[in-house]
């Protein structure tokens, strides 16, 4: 009693150390993490080789932002938090990646046991992070979004729970606006959520629930209204795969959630305990992620598509199984931390190496009149499976977007990096069947041949030839 009366509640909670020890990892991982792709395009509003706008532009951007790209929150501060200092950019990043574990946890109220450290080590090893969400402009998309989203559905539920004061009531109002307005495919599966679970359980929001939810659809109305939001949808651009195959790879965990639930119906006990979880908020969650299915099919874009469902499903898991799992399992939850701090670690290890390569090749780039860069850089696909393509070096030569937005924001000729390892060949024409990478302006071409696929850049009067390596986030 003497030794916890010195601890605070929260610290007590063996599973905050867990996610703290992450944070500090990830903090070093963003810090070496160089920017990529849509960071480099965020960066050039304010900086660069040509500055889009000055500093006293940026009252304009938001609106000009949502008039013109979409609507979602993150993005509108993104040339802000992109040419922040690297390191509060990082600290940034870090703790908004452990406010997003933290309000998991919270939301599923499996806060004591092993429980919480299931969750978060799901969260940590399932979710789609392969699908660039180590880059920046992608973690405030995804990961600050659901920090966001899961903090609003707390205060929604403990808003019919316990009375807000008149100052924690205007908080709650605008805290929930902004996380609806942070991006569709997290507020509108989420709103849908709850009019599923209100028509079901015959409840009805009244007071203040009624109020916050109501600003929360009025910030997802917001992401919504944005023009250019309607133009993305209906730009018929061509899907990363068939209906199935987006579903299967971008929602498993969703697939595998809702297979359980129907077979948990076939028998007596579990069929009742279901029934019971369904009268609880928790089940929102749960029906949220049907509403996933339409937001990935209308993206087609494989991975980060189905982040959001995919985290609701594990937050509702935990949230049913929450309950019996209260007590500790020691051995389960020293095992699980030491996995996930031991590879946070080794992730931060292997970044530091690419990042020195990164500097390395980034100012041989911007110094070679021609782009032309010599060196035996890491491929992606030669790092570590447990490092499960989650970081980001020197980009590979079908990397035509990345490389790009990398020549923009450095220099304004319009050229591209290319580098020519020592296995990097030269042939004076393209052969038959090459086909232009999808790309504004640089120019580079796929050949299959021999089993592989070969990219073939412009160099001088002929072409040099590497092979293509493709990763999972590769689209």
């Amino acid at each position: 009693m003497a030794k916890e009366f010195f601890i605070p509640a929260w610290a007590r909670n063996h599973w905050v150390w867990l996610v703290a020890a992450l944070t500090v990892c990830s903090f070093f991982l963003y810090l070496m993490t160089p920017f990529s792709g849509d960071d480099y395009a965020y960066r050039a509003v304010f900086s660069g080789a040509e500055p889009r706008y000055g500093y006293l532009y940026y009252p304009r951007f938001p609106v000009s932002h949502w008039l013109h790209v979409n609507g979602r929150l993150f993005d509108k501060v993104m040339p802000l938090v992109t040419n922040m200092p690297q390191g509060l950019m990082a600290a940034a990043c870090a703790l908004m990646l452990g406010a997003m574990y933290v309000m998991a946890v919270r939301a599923s109220r499996a806060l004591s046991g092993w429980m919480p450290f299931v969750l978060v080590a799901a969260m940590a090893l399932a979710l789609p992070w392969w699908d660039s969400a180590f880059v920046f402009a992608v973690q405030l998309n995804y990961v600050w979004s659901t920090a966001m989203v899961l903090g609003a559905y707390i205060v929604m539920v403990r808003s019919a729970e316990k009375p807000f004061g008149h100052r924690g009531y205007i908080a709650g109002l605008i805290f929930c606006f902004l996380a609806g307005m942070c991006h569709e495919g997290a507020s509108v599966p989420l709103i849908g959520g709850w009019a599923v679970y209100l028509f079901f359980s015959g409840r009805r929001p009244r007071g203040v629930q009624l109020r916050l939810l109501a600003a929360f659809v009025v910030g997802a109305l917001v992401v919504l209204a944005s023009p250019a939001f309607w133009t993305r949808v209906g730009g018929g651009g061509e899907a990363n795969d068939s209906v199935a195959l987006l579903l299967l790879k971008s929602e498993p965990l969703v697939l595998v959630m809702w297979a359980a639930v129907l077979a948990g119906l076939m028998f007596t006990p579990s069929r009742r305990r279901l029934l019971s979880f369904a009268a609880t908020p928790a089940a929102v969650l749960a029906y949220a992620t049907i509403f996933g299915a339409p937001v990935i099919v209308a993206s087609g874009i494989v991975g980060r598509s189905g982040w959001f469902v995919s985290v609701f499903a594990l937050v509702a898991v935990a949230a049913y199984f929450g309950p019996r799992a209260a007590r500790r399992i020691p051995v389960l939850e020293w095992a699980l931390s030491l996995v996930l701090v031991c590879q946070s670690v080794g992730l931060v290890v292997v970044q530091r190496g690419l990042w020195e390569e990164y500097k390395t090749y980034e100012r041989d780039f911007i110094a070679a009149p021609d782009g032309v860069i010599r060196g035996d850089y890491t491929a992606d696909d030669a790092l570590p499976a447990w490092t499960l393509n989650r970081l980001r070096g020197v980009p590979d030569a079908d990397d035509v977007y990345i490389l790009e937005c990398l020549s923009d924001y450095h220099r304004c000729d319009s050229v591209a990096p290319v580098l020519l390892r020592p296995s990097t060949r030269f042939v004076g024409s393209l052969p038959p069947g090459a086909r232009r990478l999808d790309a504004a302006w640089l120019e580079a071409y796929v050949v299959e041949a021999d089993g592989a696929e070969w990219v073939f850049t412009p160099v001088d009067s002929g072409y040099a030839v590497d092979r293509r390596v493709l990763d999972p986030g590769d689209r």
